[in-house]
């Protein structure tokens, strides 16, 4: 994480680690896209069973993803949820999805969080708005992976 001044004012920046990690998975040269998950095809339970190397790659992808959800960038939060429902059993569709985040990530990389002295206040709206996002999301997910394990305990 980088540390960047101007004046009074810091910023949190993850560029390194996101060029880092579009280097890792051969990434850097991609096409750019305007959002990082594609709501027109959504994400679905594999009818396969994944193995175990192919579990822990996407694992490590989506772990990455969360980590820089969680330390600067909000704005791939939704995606990075959806990634994750399916982290444990990922099929040929959920190896695409990681993909068009890694997409996005470069035309977005000069996104961080900015903190000014004057306006203190500016700290706590950006982590508060950030984390009610990624805590909305992630109730949404524990209620849905409740929902479908006391589905599959009673089938």
């Amino acid at each position: 994480m980088q540390v960047l001044r101007r004046g009074s004012a810091i910023a949190l920046s993850q560029e390194k680690f996101i060029v880092s990690l579009l280097q890792q998975y051969g990434m850097q040269s991609g096409k750019p896209v305007a959002t990082p998950f594609n709501e027109k095809d959504p994400l679905v339970p594999s009818t396969t069973t994944a193995a175990p190397p192919e579990c822990q790659l996407y694992q490590k992808k989506v772990g990455k993803v969360i980590w820089l959800m969680v330390t600067t960038r909000c704005d791939i939060s939704y995606a990075a949820i959806q990634l994750a429902k399916y982290a444990r059993n990922p099929g040929p569709q959920h190896e695409q999805a990681p993909k068009r985040l890694f997409r996005y990530l470069p035309g977005t990389i000069d996104l961080c969080i900015w903190f000014n002295k004057q306006d203190g206040s500016c700290l706590s709206r950006s982590i508060c708005h950030c984390m009610a996002t990624v805590m909305l999301i992630t109730l949404d997910l524990i209620r849905q992976m409740c929902c479908q394990h006391l589905i599959s305990s009673f089938i």
